[in-house]
This record gives structure tokens, C-alpha cells and sequence, in this order.
């Protein structure tokens, strides 16, 4: 298993151009040195008029972006094309898991057109051997494109600018405290603030290991999931304003179900009062993370996590979701839509999610935490992000 600690800083387009140079700073300020420059740039090959997807492929691969990148510095590569979510052919230049490709030096200086009109374009300054060791970085599953691994990252893409610093912390079973990397890249960078999450790379052996304890927490699990939607779904109050979707959800056939009952569905309401109050009433940690999505979460004595995710992106219902997840382990407990017709209706029925979670730790909860093995201390689930000053 491999852990990372991943810190992500934000910039403007202009401050972006300048990370090259600040990047060397840092690792010679640090003492650290990096084996591979590798990148990635990437664009669409969308078919315009009665063009085919086959011709806008060709095209794009003769006339596009990356063609004029090969043009300039032949040595960069090769143009090759992967599927896009199924819609079209992504069009991209890489020289990750290859030998040879351009030089930081080559490279660098152009970023300004380089980045240009592609998206996404990333720079790895990869294999640094922070703590005086070294992991060769590793390909990820999904886009082998790509890799993952201890290295300064640069990306850019049609949203935003990033520089992600990603240290390896996990060594022999020893976890090393990454923070003093993530503060000097700090302090060259003014007090920026930056994001910390914590991702895992586990091995084929690993995996396989979680696979036999989800076969075996199978029946945990439908009963747990038959105990949340009795105890939260019961007729009752909450059964006007909560309505379990199982997996697959018809919003539109729920939303008739209140209009038929007169109800009129209130649009304009807050969750944010609610959750607060019953985090912390029920000794959940709590945060918001973006777009109207919130995010409760707490660490078992098992060193587990239970999360509830409430999304208030859709203004005429609130999306609240429980899930258990642990090393390797992400598993839905329900998924459920709110539709309240009242401010008092809303906080209610999230109060009420939030302590029937609670009360089922020690008994529902903690049958499916038998099946699994303890988690380390220091685990934290991938994707949580925590805003570090």
C-alpha cells in the first residue's frame, strides 16, 4: 500500500507561467532532486457540421494543437487518441511511460503557448525522493495516461490553474509527517493557502483481501440498509418530506407524488443551521465543500468513517446520502431525496437522519465493521478535503 499526501494550491493564470522557476527554488532550498519531467497534453476532437467522429479524429490529429506542438519540438512524441467518456476521441501528446520526450529546460520556457487551447495540460517534476527516498511513480487505472506518485504537479485546465505537491508518507509501515514540505512550499509561495487530502494506492494482493471482506459483510449490509430505510422511512411525519430512492431514483414521479397531495414544495429554504447544529450535537465533524454540498463525517472506534452528504444544488429538494468507508471499502447505505415544505419540515428531517446515524453505531454500524480489519491511524479517506491556512 501506498499513501500519499496530496496539497493543492491554486493560482491565476498569470502567477501559473512563473511556477517553473519557483519549483526549482524549491527543491534546491529543500535538498531534493526529481528523476523523470514528464507531461501530458490533451485536446477534443469534436466533430463540427456533418463532419464524423472518424474526421474530426484526423483532423484534429493533422491540423490541432498538439499537431503544432509536434511541429515545433519533434521530439515531444507522437500524437495518440483515447475514447472520451464514449462521445468523441480525446487527442493527446505524452511522454509518460515512455523513454526520452522533451527536457524541462525545452519546455518550460514556452509554457504560455504550451498551455494554450489544450485541456488538460499538466507538467510532473516526478520521482522526487522526499525523506531521502524514492518511489517510482505509478500509472493510474483509469487513464493510464497518467500517473500518480511523489512529484510537483502543474495542471492547467478550462476551470482552473493548480500546482499539486504529492509526497509519498508511507514507508515500511512507517507513516512519515509530510507537513514541513507542504509549509515551505508555502512560505515561497506568501502564506497561500492550499487543500490536503490523503489518497491510497493499494496493491493487487490488498485488493483482492477487500474483496473476500465485502463478500463476507454482504449480508451487514442489507441488513443495515433494511434498518435505515424502516427506522428513517417510517409512516409518520418524516414520510411526507423524506422519501427513500433506493438506488434508482424517478425525482420527477415524487415531485408529482407532493403536487397530487397539495403540497407545495418549498424552493427557497437552508440546511446549512440544521446540519451544524446536529454535528454537533452528535459528535460529527462538519463541513462544506462547494456548489451547496455538505459534508458530515465521523471516525469510529474502529477507525472507520461514517459520512453523510446532503446536496442542495437542486433548489426544490435536498439529496442526503449515508455511506461506511474504510481502506479500500466505499458502500451506500441509502441515498434519499427531501421535500420540504417548510423550514421547519427541512430541519427536521436532516436532524433526524443525523441521530438515527449516530444511534447506529455501536450496534448496526459496528456489524459491518467486524468484517474489516481495524484501519491504521492515520488513515483518512480519499477525497476528504480539509483547508489548511
Amino acid at each position: 500500500m501506498r499513501c500519499l499526501d496530496i496539497y493543492s494550491f491554486k493560482f491565476k493564470n498569470k502567477e501559473f507561467y512563473n511556477l517553473p522557476a519557483l519549483i526549482k527554488r524549491y527543491l534546491s532550498e529543500q535538498g531534493l532532486d526529481y528523476k523523470r519531467f514528464l507531461y501530458f497534453f490533451e485536446e477534443s476532437a469534436y466533430p463540427i457540421g456533418k463532419e464524423s467522429a472518424e474526421e474530426a479524429d484526423e483532423r484534429v490529429a493533422r491540423t490541432g494543437r498538439c499537431a503544432k506542438l509536434l511541429r515545433e519540438f519533434p521530439a515531444i512524441g507522437t500524437i495518440e487518441t483515447e475514447k472520451n467518456r464514449g462521445r468523441s476521441d480525446s487527442i493527446f501528446l505524452t511522454n509518460v511511460g515512455k523513454d526520452g520526450g522533451c527536457t524541462e529546460e525545452q519546455l518550460a520556457p514556452r509554457m504560455k503557448k504550451l498551455f494554450a487551447g489544450l485541456d488538460p495540460s499538466t507538467f510532473w517534476y516526478a520521482d522526487i525522493d522526499f525523506f531521502n527516498k524514492t518511489v517510482p511513480s505509478e500509472r493510474e487505472k483509469v487513464r493510464n495516461v497518467r500517473v500518480i506518485g511523489a512529484s510537483i504537479c502543474l495542471t492547467k485546465d478550462v476551470f482552473s490553474s493548480r500546482m499539486h505537491l504529492i509526497v509519498d508518507c508511507l514507508f515500511d509501515g512507517i507513516y512519515y509527517d509530510t507537513r514541513p514540505y507542504a509549509e515551505a512550499m508555502q512560505k515561497l509561495l506568501s502564506g497561500m493557502k492550499y487543500y490536503h487530502e490523503k489518497r491510497l494506492l493499494l496493491t493487487d494482493a490488498e485488493e483482492e483481501r477487500i474483496k473476500v471482506c465485502n463478500e463476507r459483510a454482504k449480508k451487514a449490509f442489507e441488513d443495515a440498509r433494511a434498518y435505515y430505510e424502516k427506522t428513517a422511512f417510517d409512516e409518520g411525519e418524516n414520510a411526507r418530506t423524506i422519501w427513500h430512492s433506493a438506488v434508482n431514483v424517478d425525482y420527477k414521479k415524487m415531485l408529482e407524488y407532493h403536487e397530487k397531495k397539495g403540497d407545495r414544495v418549498l424552493l427557497e429554504h437552508t440546511v446549512a443551521p440544521a446540519l451544524k447544529k446536529a454535528a454537533k450535537k452528535f459528535g460529527f465533524a462538519y463541513e462544506y465543500v462547494a456548489g451547496g454540498f455538505w459534508h458530515l463525517y465521523k471516525r469510529t472506534k474502529h477507525g472507520h468513517y461514517m459520512t453523510l452528504y446532503a446536496d442542495k444544488a437542486q433548489m426544490e429538494r435536498v439529496i442526503v446520502s449515508l455511506h461506511f468507508k474504510s481502506v479500500g471499502v466505499f458502500e451506500q447505505m441509502f441515498d434519499c431525496a427531501i421535500y420540504p415544505t417548510s423550514q421547519q419540515e427541512a430541519d427536521r428531517a436532516l436532524t433526524r437522519l443525523v441521530e438515527i446515524l449516530a444511534q447506529s453505531e455501536d450496534d448496526v454500524f459496528a456489524q459491518i465493521e467486524k468484517e474489516y480489519p481495524p484501519a491504521p491511524d492515520w488513515y483518512v479517506p480519499t477525497g476528504f478535503r480539509m483547508l489548511l491556512l
